[in-house]
């Protein structure tokens, strides 16, 4: 006949308990990750304010674009900081970074008024070229053939060699083909103006 060790009640409990713990703590965690994520008022506005002066100095950097958005997403806030940014851009008319913000915003959030403001901005700002980078994708996006004019410009105008490395490999990519090239070796014959 086999015989089964026989356990002390309290060496049974604290399997128990073991076993408890390890299917609690991934639930406890992810509660904990969430309590972690919930900012203070000065937390919230200093990683708000980082996040914005990274942009102030570029505003296509990913990362603090991410950052900014999923910030006031996930305090429901994203009303306010498009207001943030109108406001700013009623305050300071002519800065064309701020403007180039708060259409990525606009796009990322679904929101209305994206494609207007790309058109007026790039139509005040001509020589900015993140705005030109923006109107392309704006109208990539529609389908219009003037996208690659737009492409064209922004890479003109980039000084950031890297950058504009990835707009001119952007630009091989387009399925106008012919065309794309064409400019894109253009673009390769131009001396870089910084």
């Amino acid at each position: 006949m086999l015989r089964l060790p026989t356990f002390p009640s309290s060496a049974i409990r604290s399997s128990l308990a073991l076993a408890l713990a390890l299917l609690v703590a991934p639930l406890l965690s992810r509660e904990a990750a969430a309590q972690e994520r919930t900012l203070t008022v000065e937390q919230f506005e200093d990683a708000s304010l980082q996040y914005r002066t990274a942009l102030h100095y570029d505003p296509l950097l990913e990362a603090p674009l991410d950052g900014l958005i999923r910030l006031y997403r996930e305090a429901d806030r994203m009303d306010e900081l498009v207001g943030l940014y109108r406001s700013h851009i009623e305050q300071y008319s002519d800065d064309a970074g701020a403007k180039s913000v708060l259409i990525q915003i606009l796009n990322r959030d679904k929101r209305e008024g994206a494609g207007e403001l790309v058109t007026s901005a790039v139509t005040l700002h001509p020589q900015f070229p993140a705005l030109q980078y923006l109107q392309f994708r704006f109208l990539e996006g529609k389908g219009d053939e003037r996208a690659l004019d737009s492409l064209s410009r922004a890479i003109d105008l980039e000084t950031n060699v890297a950058r504009r490395s990835q707009w001119l490999e952007e630009l091989l990519q387009l399925p106008e083909g012919d065309e794309a090239r064409k400019r894109a070796g253009t673009q390769l014959t131009k001396p870089l103006a910084i």
